[in-house]
């Protein structure tokens, strides 16, 4: 794990990480977008103490966060965060020392509010040369649309304002016109 947990914080009736990320691990295959077959309502997850191991080691960016209070739990405020400690290849050459990113995942239409707490996260992490990631949640089998912001708003991240906001909204619509992509076969 490349960043501690947040002492004291439990993810509570949240079930979003056994929604919405694809598991490839042989033991418990499931696409993105998919329930888990071992999630069952009112219970959780029915094999949380034998769990495989991919489910074991994983917690989403909202337990990794200390900045972010309650509100954030992706049940709470429909953003699933995600720490990637392994960012994908075609975001390494604009941050190749960068030893993870962070995506945020919409997982409906947010209110405005909500939008701009996420810029300002956003604009933090961005300031910060981290990686950050903003997607929307694809439908059933597929793994979405995705963009980085790095590139076009760290000139603006530092100061958060107009600049950096008009450029977050720019790219709110450019993932809202973008088609998901298929997941591949598990």
């Amino acid at each position: 794990m490349i960043l501690p947990l947040v002492e004291g914080r439990k993810c509570g009736p949240c079930n979003v990480c056994c929604v919405l990320p694809p598991i490839v691990d042989p033991e418990l295959k499931k696409a993105p977008g998919v329930v888990c077959h071992n999630w069952q309502a009112g219970g959780g997850c029915r094999i949380y103490a034998t769990r495989s191991q991919s489910c074991r080691g994983h917690y989403c960016g909202w337990r990794h966060l200390p900045q972010l209070d309650d509100s954030w739990r992706p049940d709470a405020c429909n953003i699933y965060i995600e720490l990637k400690d392994d960012p994908p290849e075609h975001f390494r050459h604009v941050l190749p020392d960068a030893p993870y990113a962070f995506r945020f995942t919409m997982l409906t239409e947010l209110p405005s509010e909500w939008l701009g707490k996420l810029a300002t996260v956003a604009a933090s992490l961005i300031a910060a040369d981290v990686p950050v990631i903003l997607a929307l949640a694809p439908p059933p089998e597929h793994l979405g649309s995705h963009i980085l912001l790095n590139p076009p708003l760290k000139p603006h991240a530092a100061a958060f304002g107009m600049p950096f906001l008009e450029g977050f909204v720019k790219a709110l619509q450019t993932l809202a016109i973008t088609p998901p992509e298929k997941a591949p076969p598990l």
